[in-house]
């Protein structure tokens, strides 16, 4: 119980929000101005209305950063990356499911989005990725592998 709480009073100073989502949990990582309740019921409807498409895995997990005023939404296991924008969410990158990012940390280091490591397929990865916001696509990030 005391980890428990431990846990949740860490992520409550993250400003981190866990919500239950349709096929699984959102994490929020959130930085003020915060996101109001209402907010955040159009962010979980957007991403419910994404959680339905059937050519890819359920999420059971979905990320989401705030890098500067925007919200990006990074589903489990996918190296997709969606932007929160006008109560909807607009695909910035698509990729073939290939599994091997699951359980992967999203993370925003000089305001920009990275990725490191992951499973999938019986092993383990140690990347560390990039998300380059002008050609769309995640990079290598060298020396750090």
């Amino acid at each position: 119980m005391i980890k428990r709480m431990a846990l949740l009073t860490a992520i409550g100073l993250m400003g981190m929000r866990s919500l239950p989502g349709q096929s699984g949990t959102i994490f929020i990582r959130d930085r003020r101005p915060y996101l109001s309740e209402p907010e955040v019921m159009a962010l979980q409807r957007s991403i419910r209305d994404l959680d339905t498409n059937t050519a890819k895995p359920d999420y059971r997990v979905i990320d989401v950063l705030k890098v500067q005023d925007s919200y990006y939404v990074f589903p489990n296991g996918l190296n997709d990356v969606y932007v929160w924008s006008g109560d909807q969410l607009k695909p910035v990158f698509e990729s073939p499911f290939q599994g091997q990012n699951f359980g992967s940390i999203k993370f925003v280091y000089h305001h920009e989005i990275h990725s490191y490591g992951g499973y999938g397929y019986w092993n383990f990865y140690g990347d560390v990725t990039r998300f380059d916001q002008v050609t769309n696509e995640w990079v290598l990030v060298p020396g750090l592998q």
